[in-house]
């Protein structure tokens, strides 16, 4: 399996998730087909959980997550959940937000309750 790169554009997040355990996403997502735009990463997601680095790092920048993106995005946190709980990575979480952007650190905030992987809240 190689590694998984999206390209930024007006309307989708930059995506690079890569088999050393460095995944990157940043930018917006206002995805009209957000099915069509995560179900790739999420497949992707399932197997590197197959046969995961032992550290996985994770490092989100997003600046919106449309209503439709919303729960495809909960699905790969929910998959690299799964897998920090299985003990077969430690899964760190930096969630990157402008200081002036309250949903964003709201929506970290609920991140780090929802799930069991490690969540550094970062203002930028």
């Amino acid at each position: 399996m190689g590694d998984y790169t999206v390209m930024q554009t007006n309307y989708s997040p930059k995506v690079s998730l890569k088999n050393s355990g460095e995944f990157h996403i940043e930018g917006v997502s206002l995805s009209e087909n957000s099915q069509a735009f995560f179900e790739p990463i999420i497949q992707w997601t399932d197997s590197y959980c197959e046969k995961p680095a032992d550290q996985t790092e994770v490092k989100l920048n997003l600046e919106y997550l449309d209503s439709g993106s919303l729960g495809y995005f909960n699905r790969f946190l929910e998959a690299l959940n799964n897998l920090h709980k299985s003990g077969k990575s430690s899964v760190n979480v930096e969630w990157c937000f402008e200081d002036d952007d309250q949903d964003m650190e709201d929506y970290g905030k609920d991140i780090e309750q929802m799930f069991d992987f490690n969540v550094n809240l970062k203002a930028i």
